[in-house]
């Protein structure tokens, strides 16, 4: 087999990859792929290498590669559906703390008793820390959240 056969079949594992995130992140299908399409016609036009396209390319489809990696930590802490979370704070990524923990705290634990949701909203916020991260196994590792293994206490 030559290089070229297994450079498609690297794109195709990535996009497949990319289409499995969209689906754990709550994202529409083929969201990264539409990322992936805007962000080659960005390179395109600053007039990058090959080698910088390729690049782009893999780094757009696979961004939130692991953004699943906390999924029953995150269902823990909102308590219930973590994809349908993740896709209701999509918003918010790159917001500044203040809007994100407003949008946090109003969709934390919908549907649930208030008393059930307020304890899911406190301990949500003790975790949580300002990062502007793409994720929350992300936003650990680089801004420090407090354990995961504290969301899932009752």
């Amino acid at each position: 087999m030559g290089a070229s056969n297994e450079r498609v079949r690297l794109a195709e594992l990535c996009l497949a990859l990319s289409l499995a995130t969209d689906l754990g992140t709550g994202q529409p299908l083929a969201h990264g792929l539409g990322v992936c399409w805007v962000s080659l016609r960005v390179a395109d036009a600053l007039g990058l290498g090959p080698d910088d396209a390729a690049t782009v390319y893999y780094t757009a489809l696979l961004r939130f590669l692991g953004c699943t990696s906390d999924a029953s930590d995150t269902a823990a802490m909102v308590g219930g559906d973590e994809v349908a979370f993740n896709a209701v704070m999509a918003p918010m990524l790159g917001a500044d703390a203040t809007q994100d923990a407003r949008h946090f705290v109003s969709h934390v634990g919908v549907g649930l008793p208030w008393r059930r949701r307020v304890g899911l909203v406190a301990r949500g916020l003790w975790i949580r820390a300002p990062s502007g991260a793409a994720c929350p196994a992300t936003a650990r590792s680089r801004r420090g959240w407090r354990s995961a293994s504290a969301w899932a206490r009752p």
